[in-house]
């Protein structure tokens, strides 16, 4: 995608020019107040523009589902502001989700919430949020097909220890 496509890999979309925030009213006093923009959302995976002009933003979930429902907001919110056309996420299936790590975001966790990200439609003028979802083929006890190991590093080592060690 990078190399052929020209696809930016952490490619950076321009929030600068966002609209204002949201007036709230504080409680009990019910003044006005809006809460100034103090942080940057981050990179989003891949982003490209198309020949024909049309921005579009990738994110591949890797993280957990905290992750995943902060891709989706972010792609939301690029979109509302017309920063992109078409923003996508990547995550496994539910079933595809049972033989990884355990809470990565996963469609299974994220369908309560669909009908949300549905309705941010009214908010875009044009575009696009979608999801795709990836599966496995199959699965296989073949011994030439041998499972990965388990790492020893980051937090592999804790997952091992509750393994050995269940508390429950």
């Amino acid at each position: 995608m990078v190399k052929i496509e020209g696809w930016q890999a952490e490619g950076e979309v321009d929030l600068q020019h966002l609209e204002e925030q949201p007036e709230f009213h504080l409680y009990p006093s019910m003044e006005s107040y809006s809460e100034p923009i103090t942080s940057a959302f981050g990179d989003f995976d891949f982003v490209t523009t198309t020949d024909g002009g049309i921005r579009v933003a990738i994110e591949w979930e890797t993280g957990n589902i905290s992750s995943s429902h902060r891709s989706l907001n972010k792609l939301s919110i690029v979109l509302a502001a017309k920063k992109i056309q078409a923003g996508v996420l990547i995550l496994p299936s539910r079933s595809l989700y049972e033989h990884l790590t355990d809470r990565i975001g996963n469609i299974g966790e994220l369908s309560p919430y669909l009908g949300m990200w549905k309705s941010m439609g009214t908010a875009v003028e044009r575009g696009m949020l979608a999801i795709a979802v990836v599966e496995h083929d199959e699965l296989t006890d073949d011994p030439k097909f041998p499972y990965l190991k388990v790492g020893k590093d980051g937090r592999a080592i804790e997952g091992k220890g509750k393994r050995i060690n269940p508390t429950t």
